[in-house]
Protein backbone atom coordinates (compact mmCIF):
# COMPACT_ATOMS: atom_id res chain seq x y z
CA UNK A 1 0.00 0.00 0.00
CA UNK A 2 2.76 1.96 1.32
CA UNK A 3 4.27 1.60 -2.54
CA UNK A 4 0.99 2.93 -4.40
CA UNK A 5 1.18 5.65 -2.11
CA UNK A 6 4.23 6.92 -3.50
CA UNK A 7 3.89 6.38 -6.66
CA UNK A 8 1.13 8.29 -6.72
CA UNK A 9 2.82 11.39 -5.31
CA UNK A 10 5.49 10.79 -7.67
CA UNK A 11 3.09 10.96 -10.90
CA UNK A 12 1.08 13.70 -9.09
CA UNK A 13 5.04 15.64 -8.62
CA UNK A 14 5.88 15.02 -12.44
CA UNK A 15 2.10 16.24 -13.20
CA UNK A 16 3.15 18.98 -11.74
CA UNK A 17 6.66 20.02 -13.30
CA UNK A 18 5.40 19.09 -16.46
CA UNK A 19 2.30 22.18 -16.25
CA UNK A 20 5.07 24.05 -14.79
CA UNK A 21 7.17 23.47 -17.80
CA UNK A 22 4.40 24.54 -20.06
CA UNK A 23 3.43 27.54 -18.32
CA UNK A 24 6.99 28.74 -18.98
CA UNK A 25 7.08 28.06 -22.44
CA UNK A 26 3.29 29.33 -23.07
CA UNK A 27 4.38 32.80 -20.64
CA UNK A 28 7.66 33.28 -22.58
CA UNK A 29 5.41 32.79 -26.15
CA UNK A 30 2.59 35.00 -25.22
CA UNK A 31 5.26 37.85 -24.36
CA UNK A 32 6.59 37.38 -27.62
CA UNK A 33 3.69 37.50 -29.64
CA UNK A 34 1.62 39.94 -27.55
CA UNK A 35 2.73 43.11 -29.10
CA UNK A 36 1.40 41.63 -32.48
CA UNK A 37 -2.29 40.68 -30.56
CA UNK A 38 -3.71 44.37 -32.10
CA UNK A 39 -3.00 43.31 -35.47
CA UNK A 40 -5.08 39.95 -35.28
CA UNK A 41 -7.82 41.77 -32.88
CA UNK A 42 -8.49 44.28 -35.88
CA UNK A 43 -8.94 40.51 -38.16
CA UNK A 44 -11.10 39.44 -36.07
CA UNK A 45 -13.38 42.05 -35.86
CA UNK A 46 -12.96 41.97 -40.02
CA UNK A 47 -14.21 38.67 -39.76
CA UNK A 48 -16.81 39.44 -37.09
CA UNK A 49 -18.21 42.52 -40.07
CA UNK A 50 -17.80 40.11 -42.93
CA UNK A 51 -20.27 37.03 -41.38
CA UNK A 52 -22.44 39.77 -39.50
CA UNK A 53 -23.68 40.81 -43.10
CA UNK A 54 -24.58 37.40 -44.42
CA UNK A 55 -26.59 36.51 -41.07
CA UNK A 56 -29.48 38.39 -39.10
CA UNK A 57 -28.20 36.61 -36.18
CA UNK A 58 -25.40 37.82 -33.67
CA UNK A 59 -21.50 36.59 -34.58
CA UNK A 60 -19.04 37.32 -32.67
CA UNK A 61 -14.89 36.56 -33.80
CA UNK A 62 -12.22 36.98 -30.74
CA UNK A 63 -8.72 35.74 -30.54
CA UNK A 64 -8.31 32.50 -29.53
CA UNK A 65 -5.12 31.32 -28.93
CA UNK A 66 -1.34 32.19 -30.34
CA UNK A 67 1.40 30.03 -31.85
CA UNK A 68 4.17 29.44 -33.76
CA UNK A 69 4.82 27.28 -36.36
CA UNK A 70 6.77 25.96 -39.37
CA UNK A 71 4.37 26.74 -42.47
CA UNK A 72 5.24 25.30 -45.98
CA UNK A 73 3.77 27.56 -48.49
CA UNK A 74 2.48 25.29 -51.00
CA UNK A 75 0.49 23.57 -48.80
CA UNK A 76 -1.66 26.91 -47.98
CA UNK A 77 -1.27 28.35 -51.78
CA UNK A 78 -5.05 28.51 -52.43
CA UNK A 79 -5.49 30.49 -49.59
CA UNK A 80 -2.33 32.84 -49.24
CA UNK A 81 -1.87 36.50 -50.63
CA UNK A 82 0.71 38.78 -50.36
CA UNK A 83 1.63 42.65 -50.22
CA UNK A 84 4.65 45.09 -50.66
CA UNK A 85 5.66 47.81 -48.18
CA UNK A 86 8.63 49.97 -47.56
CA UNK A 87 9.56 47.78 -44.74
CA UNK A 88 8.86 44.46 -46.45
CA UNK A 89 6.43 42.19 -47.98
CA UNK A 90 3.60 40.43 -45.67
CA UNK A 91 2.12 37.36 -46.52
CA UNK A 92 -1.10 36.15 -45.22
CA UNK A 93 -2.24 32.71 -44.94
CA UNK A 94 -5.61 31.05 -44.20
CA UNK A 95 -6.59 27.71 -42.95
CA UNK A 96 -10.22 26.77 -42.24
CA UNK A 97 -10.73 23.41 -40.28
CA UNK A 98 -14.13 21.30 -41.54
CA UNK A 99 -15.51 22.48 -38.86
CA UNK A 100 -15.50 26.13 -39.91
CA UNK A 101 -17.14 24.97 -43.32
CA UNK A 102 -19.90 23.33 -41.84
CA UNK A 103 -20.03 26.63 -39.27
CA UNK A 104 -20.87 28.69 -42.21
CA UNK A 105 -23.13 27.27 -44.30
CA UNK A 106 -25.45 26.44 -40.75
CA UNK A 107 -25.19 30.01 -40.33
CA UNK A 108 -25.48 31.61 -43.71
CA UNK A 109 -27.55 28.59 -45.73
CA UNK A 110 -28.98 26.72 -43.38
CA UNK A 111 -26.67 23.49 -43.45
CA UNK A 112 -27.11 23.06 -47.14
CA UNK A 113 -23.23 22.73 -47.46
CA UNK A 114 -23.22 19.88 -45.38
CA UNK A 115 -25.66 18.07 -47.51
CA UNK A 116 -24.46 18.03 -50.85
CA UNK A 117 -22.26 14.93 -50.71
CA UNK A 118 -23.19 11.60 -48.85
CA UNK A 119 -20.62 9.48 -46.65
CA UNK A 120 -18.33 10.67 -43.88
CA UNK A 121 -18.11 14.48 -42.89
CA UNK A 122 -14.25 13.72 -42.60
CA UNK A 123 -13.76 12.47 -45.53
CA UNK A 124 -16.05 14.46 -48.68
CA UNK A 125 -14.63 16.91 -50.37
CA UNK A 126 -15.62 20.67 -49.87
CA UNK A 127 -18.84 21.60 -51.56
CA UNK A 128 -18.94 24.08 -53.50
CA UNK A 129 -20.60 26.50 -51.09
CA UNK A 130 -17.66 25.90 -48.51
CA UNK A 131 -15.00 27.01 -51.17
CA UNK A 132 -17.17 29.81 -52.00
CA UNK A 133 -17.28 31.03 -48.18
CA UNK A 134 -14.07 30.62 -47.76
CA UNK A 135 -13.02 32.55 -50.68
CA UNK A 136 -15.30 35.35 -49.91
CA UNK A 137 -13.96 35.67 -46.37
CA UNK A 138 -10.56 35.54 -47.29
CA UNK A 139 -11.04 38.01 -50.32
CA UNK A 140 -12.44 40.33 -47.66
CA UNK A 141 -9.40 40.19 -45.36
CA UNK A 142 -7.55 40.63 -48.43
CA UNK A 143 -9.23 43.96 -48.61
CA UNK A 144 -9.07 45.16 -45.47
CA UNK A 145 -5.57 44.26 -44.57
CA UNK A 146 -4.03 47.22 -45.27
CA UNK A 147 -6.51 49.35 -43.83
CA UNK A 148 -5.69 47.76 -40.47
CA UNK A 149 -2.30 47.78 -41.22
CA UNK A 150 -2.03 51.61 -42.25
CA UNK A 151 -4.23 52.29 -38.49
CA UNK A 152 -1.82 50.20 -36.36
CA UNK A 153 1.55 51.20 -38.02
CA UNK A 154 1.19 53.71 -40.60
CA UNK A 155 2.09 51.32 -43.14
CA UNK A 156 0.95 51.67 -46.33
CA UNK A 157 0.77 48.09 -48.22
CA UNK A 158 0.39 47.25 -51.83
CA UNK A 159 -0.98 43.75 -53.46
CA UNK A 160 1.71 41.99 -55.33
CA UNK A 161 0.13 40.56 -58.87
CA UNK A 162 1.98 37.35 -59.29
CA UNK A 163 2.33 35.82 -62.73
CA UNK A 164 1.82 32.32 -62.85
CA UNK A 165 4.11 32.21 -65.93
CA UNK A 166 6.81 33.18 -63.79
CA UNK A 167 7.04 31.10 -61.01
CA UNK A 168 9.72 30.21 -59.27
CA UNK A 169 11.67 27.31 -59.85
CA UNK A 170 12.55 24.63 -56.51
CA UNK A 171 10.74 23.77 -53.67
CA UNK A 172 7.69 26.29 -52.14
CA UNK A 173 9.60 28.45 -48.65
CA UNK A 174 8.83 27.19 -45.40
CA UNK A 175 7.93 30.73 -42.85
CA UNK A 176 8.04 30.24 -39.14
CA UNK A 177 4.35 32.06 -38.84
CA UNK A 178 2.73 33.21 -35.96
CA UNK A 179 -0.31 31.04 -36.04
CA UNK A 180 -3.33 32.60 -34.39
CA UNK A 181 -6.56 30.81 -34.29
CA UNK A 182 -9.57 32.76 -34.43
CA UNK A 183 -12.79 31.48 -32.54
CA UNK A 184 -16.19 32.13 -34.17
CA UNK A 185 -19.68 32.43 -31.99
CA UNK A 186 -22.80 32.23 -33.53
CA UNK A 187 -25.92 31.44 -32.02
CA UNK A 188 -25.29 27.75 -30.06
CA UNK A 189 -22.69 27.16 -32.48
CA UNK A 190 -18.83 27.78 -32.31
CA UNK A 191 -15.39 26.81 -34.14
CA UNK A 192 -12.42 27.95 -34.80
CA UNK A 193 -10.44 29.39 -37.98
CA UNK A 194 -6.38 30.06 -38.36
CA UNK A 195 -4.81 32.40 -39.99
CA UNK A 196 -0.80 32.54 -40.45
CA UNK A 197 1.41 35.35 -41.02
CA UNK A 198 5.56 34.74 -40.98
CA UNK A 199 7.01 35.96 -38.02
CA UNK A 200 9.94 37.88 -39.92
CA UNK A 201 6.97 40.07 -41.73
CA UNK A 202 4.99 40.64 -38.81
CA UNK A 203 8.35 41.95 -37.10
CA UNK A 204 9.43 44.10 -40.01
CA UNK A 205 5.98 45.31 -40.17
CA UNK A 206 5.14 46.35 -36.35
CA UNK A 207 8.70 46.59 -35.36
CA UNK A 208 8.01 44.30 -31.97
CA UNK A 209 8.58 41.00 -30.76
CA UNK A 210 11.92 40.49 -32.11
CA UNK A 211 13.84 37.28 -31.17
CA UNK A 212 17.36 37.57 -30.49
CA UNK A 213 20.13 36.00 -33.22
CA UNK A 214 21.18 32.72 -32.54
CA UNK A 215 19.81 29.42 -31.65
CA UNK A 216 16.33 28.39 -30.03
CA UNK A 217 16.63 28.41 -26.04
CA UNK A 218 17.16 25.15 -24.32
CA UNK A 219 14.45 23.58 -22.01
CA UNK A 220 17.27 24.27 -19.15
CA UNK A 221 16.86 28.63 -19.99
CA UNK A 222 13.23 28.18 -20.60
CA UNK A 223 13.03 26.74 -17.01
CA UNK A 224 15.32 28.98 -15.61
CA UNK A 225 13.20 32.03 -16.43
CA UNK A 226 10.34 30.64 -14.43
CA UNK A 227 9.09 31.12 -10.79
CA UNK A 228 8.80 28.47 -8.05
CA UNK A 229 7.49 29.39 -5.42
CA UNK A 230 9.85 28.09 -2.17
CA UNK A 231 7.82 27.97 1.24
CA UNK A 232 9.95 28.01 4.63
CA UNK A 233 7.49 26.43 7.39
CA UNK A 234 8.25 25.27 10.82
CA UNK A 235 6.96 21.84 11.85
CA UNK A 236 2.77 21.43 12.20
CA UNK A 237 1.44 21.02 15.56
CA UNK A 238 -2.28 20.13 16.80
CA UNK A 239 -4.29 22.99 18.56
CA UNK A 240 -7.56 22.35 20.00
CA UNK A 241 -11.04 23.43 18.19
CA UNK A 242 -11.61 24.84 21.70
CA UNK A 243 -8.54 27.08 21.40
CA UNK A 244 -9.50 28.16 18.05
CA UNK A 245 -12.78 29.55 18.95
CA UNK A 246 -10.97 31.43 21.39
CA UNK A 247 -9.00 33.34 19.07
CA UNK A 248 -9.09 36.47 19.08
CA UNK A 249 -7.14 39.79 18.29
CA UNK A 250 -3.90 39.93 20.46
CA UNK A 251 -4.21 36.17 21.10
CA UNK A 252 -0.46 34.28 21.37
CA UNK A 253 -0.30 31.31 20.41
CA UNK A 254 2.90 29.12 21.95
CA UNK A 255 4.27 26.66 19.52
CA UNK A 256 6.13 23.71 20.22
CA UNK A 257 9.20 25.11 18.34
CA UNK A 258 12.57 27.05 18.85
CA UNK A 259 14.91 29.30 16.44
CA UNK A 260 17.34 26.56 16.58
CA UNK A 261 14.56 23.99 15.49
CA UNK A 262 14.98 23.20 11.60
CA UNK A 263 11.91 24.91 9.37
CA UNK A 264 11.06 22.64 6.49
CA UNK A 265 11.36 24.24 2.91
CA UNK A 266 8.78 23.05 0.00
CA UNK A 267 9.22 24.02 -3.47
CA UNK A 268 5.91 23.87 -5.40
CA UNK A 269 4.28 22.03 -2.46
CA UNK A 270 7.53 19.17 -2.88
CA UNK A 271 9.74 18.91 0.37
CA UNK A 272 12.98 19.63 -0.42
CA UNK A 273 15.11 19.74 2.20
CA UNK A 274 15.19 21.71 5.69
CA UNK A 275 17.20 24.39 6.96
CA UNK A 276 17.90 26.59 9.98
CA UNK A 277 16.66 30.54 11.08
CA UNK A 278 19.15 33.00 10.52
CA UNK A 279 18.24 35.99 11.83
CA UNK A 280 19.66 40.03 11.32
CA UNK A 281 18.88 43.27 11.95
CA UNK A 282 15.64 43.65 9.06
CA UNK A 283 15.56 40.09 7.56
CA UNK A 284 15.00 36.57 8.74
CA UNK A 285 16.91 33.83 6.41
CA UNK A 286 17.34 30.21 5.81
CA UNK A 287 20.36 28.33 5.73
CA UNK A 288 20.10 24.68 4.44
CA UNK A 289 21.10 21.88 6.48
Amino acid sequence: MADGSASVSVSEHAARIIALINQAQSDRLESELKPFSPFFAALADKLSAVLASYSAGSIKCSVSRFGLEEVDSENLKPHGTAFRSPKGEVRLFLRAERAFDSLLCEVCFGGAGTELHGGEEGNRPPSRIEQFLRNMIFDSLHDGLPEIVRELADVYLDPIEEDPSKKKKGPAPVYKSVCVSILVNAFSLSAEMEFLVPLQDMESLFGAGKRKAGPERSMGEVLSDCQFELVASLAPQDIGLENILNLEVGSVLKLRATPAHPSLLHVEGIEIGRANLNFSAQEIAVSLI
